[in-house]
């Protein structure tokens, strides 16, 4: 899994982080920006935010259990 930064007017790739492995029952479910950061879930209690200027990571927690949110687009 990745996430990603591109270019709104041309697509191009500002920056790519590598989220890890998944597969259906460990899959990254959403992501949500909440002040300056971009936090992203995960199925198995993973919670994580980045810088979304740089993909710097900047939090990372486990949780008991996971968090969902609405996709963004």
């Amino acid at each position: 899994n990745e996430l990603m930064r591109l270019k709104k007017d041309t697509g191009n790739l500002i920056w790519s982080k590598t989220l890890g492995k998944s597969n259906k029952l460990n899959g990254f479910l959403a992501s949500s920006v909440i002040g300056s950061k971009l936090w992203i879930s995960s199925s198995d209690g993973g919670l994580t935010s980045y810088n979304p200027a740089t993909g710097e990571l900047i939090d990372k927690f486990t949780l008991n259990s996971s968090v969902s949110s609405s996709p963004m687009y």
